[in-house]
């Protein structure tokens, strides 16, 4: 307690002058966030929903910035473009030249960002997939090791349970070795020509193989189950 009563003490000749210099000090205006700036998307193309996206690119002006690489959004999600369509100049925008209000019309660099983040919540969603198998492989390893005979060649030492799923981190380091300096020097030197899996192929691969573990350790947890029942009975 005296402690804490000494540091604040200490504290205080500090605080007061940057308390007293604060007015001298240069604030800037808040902006809204990458979050917000999409949210704003998906308000200002539902409130712009009467829009008529034409075929001709040309005639219809977007909202964007000088200077800015994205002056046209793409086609693709393109109900998302009526977000940054520009239809009365007077209105949608203030004499420096920015929206009047973000909520009602977007930069053309915030739909594009929005789009970006839907085209890769596919490949995000099958990751929550993954997540579920090693979650599973690390917890079920585990309650299938204290239930086997971990004893080694060593006198008096067993295993811990606990460390079972060192196994997979063990795997996964030659595997990645096996790939890299065997399968791929081989197909390449066969094929006669540079051979690499694109990385849709290794992701789709890897959740093929995940699924065949867990399947596994499924068929192995219930022979062993199986087998304990009927001993069990015997007895």
């Amino acid at each position: 307690m005296v402690g804490r009563l000494v540091l604040e003490s200490l504290s205080l000749p500090w605080f007061y002058p940057l308390l007293c210099s604060s007015r001298l000090l240069r604030t800037f205006k808040c902006e809204s966030g990458l979050v917000a700036g999409l949210f704003q998307v998906l308000v200002a193309a539902y409130r712009n929903r009467h829009v008529d996206l034409s075929s001709e690119e040309h005639i219809i002006s977007y909202h964007h910035e000088r200077g800015s690489s994205f002056s046209i959004p793409s086609q693709k999600l393109r109900y998302l473009n009526k977000a940054c369509v520009i239809s009365n100049p007077k209105q949608d925008l203030n004499l420096t030249g920015n929206s009047s209000n973000p909520w009602q019309l977007c930069r053309v660099q915030q739909v594009e960002d929005l789009k970006s983040l839907i085209s890769v919540l596919p490949i995000w969603s099958t990751g929550i997939i993954l997540s579920l198998v090693t979650g599973c492989q690390v917890s079920f390893i585990v309650l299938q090791a204290k239930a086997m005979d971990r004893h080694t060649f060593i006198q008096g030492f067993q295993i811990p349970s606990g460390s079972y799923g060192i196994f997979l981190v063990i795997s996964f380091v030659l595997f990645l070795v096996l790939y890299d300096l065997v399968i791929v020097p081989l197909v390449s030197w066969a094929l006669r020509e540079p051979f690499r899996l694109g990385i849709m192929v290794r992701m789709g691969a890897g959740y093929i193989i995940s699924v065949m573990c867990i399947f596994t350790l499924a068929a192995v947890e219930h022979a062993r189950k199986k087998t304990s029942l009927s001993i069990q009975s015997g007895f």
